[in-house]
């Protein structure tokens, strides 16, 4: 597009594009380049840019900084490790789900932020006192600070999604206009210290001093914040509730935040049994009352994953004192529901699903050996190009594990192979009705499943498969699909 130097507005979503030059293209305001092959994208000389979305991509970087005017950025679904928006003052729309982000400076001026499934252990939004819409879930956040002081009645309605983060206590005490609030799971490692009444869970040390009133419904918790467990009943888990405002009274309030605690046990120095005390002067040196330990059966203290190492713990019942033994990583396991795949020139799929993972496994990429031939995006799905050929897409996992697809493109369309039915015979009563349901392979076959009944007065069959029992006796329902076809036997009484 580089004659087109007028252009103020360009969209080119849902191509195969792997370059794009818009270096000439001063006057640019809107560019949309979602939905391709991009791995670089140079906006530094459209400083007139106002609104970008180029997600669903596979940008590594994204250079923001000379795009002063820039009111919008949608760069969802990409590989980038940073983005830096400190220098973009007029932007109140950023929309960064699913990258890599381990870090992000957003300006005072942000109303909608949605940062979903990064890497972010940190996030500062007390100067964003204009935030109207926060989704930070599914990250690495272990605080996050919100102050909003926009009472305005016309901009009150404030939504924030900050689920499954490791946030251990949160005060939305001045966050006005709060109607859609999804705190979800929180999730954290806290250690327990072994003294002579028991193992001892500070919860001052996990949500301060100042917060412990927040806690709710446990009364075994006393002033200080402490609770103790007693030998041989200390749980590998531990949840509590905190209220994030103060005039919450249940935990079915939606502002409140579940923190499910991973316990594990504080490793005491060399040689030191857990309760043992320090030695007083003048005091007779403590003997072993036994002569052998009397352990318990091991308990799971921390459940295994496929990237972190497990552990067990059995008590001795006489002294107190715990052995502990690693339990090893989960093996890498993966089941895809097709191995080989046909598509027609450009057609697209979303139908190869990934499942069986392990715990703590996931998706990190989808891969094509020949994007000439095939394009794969990072939600898996799957487009062919417009010549024939074959390529093979990579799934792989944070594990490292990985499988293949075979995908072969065809100039023509895919045809069915076979077509089954949810049922064979049904028997059903006069006035009554059943959907059939077609399973048609392969599973990127494009024809449609066509119904024809032997005998419509006793039973109809519509065009979506609803068959209605008319009046006694017997029909045939014939489900064609391309040159396929099945038969379901139909009774009415």
């Amino acid at each position: 597009v580089s004659k087109n130097t007028g252009l103020t507005d360009l969209n080119c979503s849902g191509n195969q594009l792997t370059d794009l030059d818009v270096s000439k293209n001063n006057d640019l305001q809107v560019l949309g380049c979602l939905d391709n092959m991009l791995i670089n994208l140079d906006v530094s000389r459209n400083t007139n840019l106002t609104r970008l979305y180029c997600s669903d991509n596979n940008l590594t970087s994204l250079d923001v900084s000379r795009n002063i005017n820039l009111t919008c950025l949608d760069c969802t679904d990409n590989n980038l490790t940073s983005l830096d928006v400190s220098q973009n003052i007029n932007l109140t729309d950023l929309i960064c789900n699913r990258n890599k982000l381990s870090s992000l400076d957003v300006n005072q001026n942000i109303t909608n932020l949605q940062c979903r499934n990064n890497l972010l252990s940190i996030l500062d939004m007390s100067k964003c006192t204009n935030i109207r819409m926060l989704d930070c879930g599914e990250n690495n956040l272990e605080k996050l600070d919100i102050i909003n002081t926009n009472t305005n009645p016309f901009y009150s309605a404030f939504e924030l999604r900050c689920d499954h983060n490791h946030i251990a206590c949160l005060d939305l005490n001045n966050v006005y206009g709060l109607q859609n609030c999804s705190l979800g799971e929180q999730y954290k490692t806290a250690q327990v210290t072994y003294t002579d009444k028991g193992w001892v869970l500070d919860m001052a040390e996990i949500v301060g001093k100042n917060n412990l009133y927040r806690i709710m419904n446990h009364p075994e918790m006393n002033q200080d914040g402490i609770i103790i467990f007693e030998e041989g009943k200390l749980p590998s888990k531990f949840v509590y509730y905190l209220k994030c405002r103060d005039n919450v009274d249940t935990i079915y309030n939606i502002f409140v935040l579940s923190v499910t605690l991973e316990l594990e046990k504080k490793e005491l120095p060399s040689g030191e049994n857990p309760g043992q005390t320090e030695k007083q002067p003048g005091q007779a040196e403590n003997k072993p009352e036994h002569t052998a330990h009397s352990f318990g059966e091991y308990t799971v203290t921390k459940e295994p994953t496929v990237l972190t190492e497990g552990t067990e713990t059995r008590i001795c019942s006489v002294c107190g004192v715990a052995e502990t033994r690693t339990l090893a990583k989960l093996k890498p396991t993966m089941e895809l529901n097709a191995t080989s795949i046909k598509l027609k020139t450009k057609q697209s799929t979303t139908k190869i699903k990934v499942s069986g993972l392990a715990s703590g496994d996931a998706v990190t990429s989808w891969k094509s050996s020949n994007s000439k031939v095939v394009k794969v995006n990072g939600k898996g799905k799957i487009t062919a190009k417009s010549k024939k050929g074959t390529a093979k897409i990579t799934v792989t996992l944070k594990s490292g594990l990985s499988k293949d697809i075979k995908v072969t493109v065809q100039k023509k369309e895919v045809a069915c192979t076979k077509v089954t039915l949810n049922k064979k015979s049904v028997t059903l009563k006069k006035g009554k009705s059943f959907t059939l349901k077609p399973t048609i392979k392969p599973i990127t076959c494009v024809q449609k499943a066509k119904y024809t009944s032997s005998d419509p007065s006793t039973a109809s069959v519509s065009s979506k498969g609803v068959i209605k029992a008319k009046k006694n006796g017997s029909a045939t329902i014939t489900v064609k699909v391309g040159k396929k076809k099945t038969k379901c036997k139909v009774k009415v009484k």
